[in-house]
């Protein structure tokens, strides 16, 4: 089985103003802890189940919620998986966000930690950046990583999934190796000598079984990328409006 890597944000347990985020485009990535653990636990028994080390499936979390140390840590461990945990640098320490300490602590517990730009610009705000500002929102992130963690990170995950090749050069020149999109896909590019490495989005609404299809089914992971790619080309036809007819669409819902 090809390695698959998942794309999660925000796990809560009563009320999805526990952690991270609260604009309305936010709240559809915030989970349950029992929605989150079932998945966790139904993907532990499948690696089991076919005799597949826990390395086959990837847990990435993006932003940089408190949740990433109150909940999740305690349930990929229990099941015997280490989390990728990418976190927006402007607002560590800041109420529903990891500490700098938080941060240190799922360092020396295993987990990867990584840069998911300063400020989390919005897809349009961040496609109306000139190069320099692009640059700036990344060389302030990594740089307040690699000082918390006393290291230079070596991975990084792409806000709305939005890149350049500004965006992609520079991080290719700060030494990144890994670069974590959205793109829901196994099949890894490059850019220089950096990975590009795509990821499937699970949402609130994501049952348990589609998730397991996704695990499992290459025919579903094929649809998944088509859908992708439809959207992409609504990205590129859109341009600065994407983010806003987006966030008008999810109000209405």
């Amino acid at each position: 089985m090809k390695q698959i890597v998942l794309m999660y944000h925000d796990v809560y347990c009563k009320d999805v103003k526990e952690s991270g985020f609260q604009a309305i485009g936010a709240i559809p990535y915030k989970i349950t802890k029992n929605a989150f653990e079932e998945q966790v636990k139904a993907i532990s028994q499948y690696c089991e189940a076919k005799l597949l080390p826990k390395s086959s499936v990837v847990f990435t979390f993006d932003d940089g919620g408190i949740s990433f140390s109150t909940v999740i840590p305690e349930v990929l461990e229990k099941y015997g998986f280490k989390g990728l945990f990418y976190i927006s640098t402007q607002y560590i320490g800041t109420e529903r966000f990891l500490t700098e300490e938080h941060i240190r602590e799922l360092a020396a517990n295993g987990h990867e930690i990584g840069a998911h730009s300063h400020s989390h610009p919005a897809y349009d705000e961040a496609a109306s950046m000139n190069a320099d500002q692009l640059r700036n929102e990344w060389k302030e992130s990594i740089g307040i990583m690699n000082r918390i963690l006393g290291t230079n990170i070596k991975s990084v995950s792409l806000p709305n999934g939005y890149s350049t090749k500004v965006v992609l050069d520079y991080l290719e020149e700060q030494g990144i190796e890994r670069i974590y999109i959205s793109t829901p896909t196994t099949r890894i590019s490059h850019h220089g000598s950096a990975q590009l490495i795509g990821r499937y989005a699970i949402q609130m609404g994501t049952s348990l079984q589609q998730v397991m299809a996704v695990i499992n089914s290459p025919m579903t992971r094929m649809k998944y990328q088509l859908k992708s790619e439809i959207l992409q080309i609504a990205k590129k036809l859109l341009g600065s409006s994407y983010s806003t007819i987006k966030r008008k669409i999810i109000s209405k819902k």
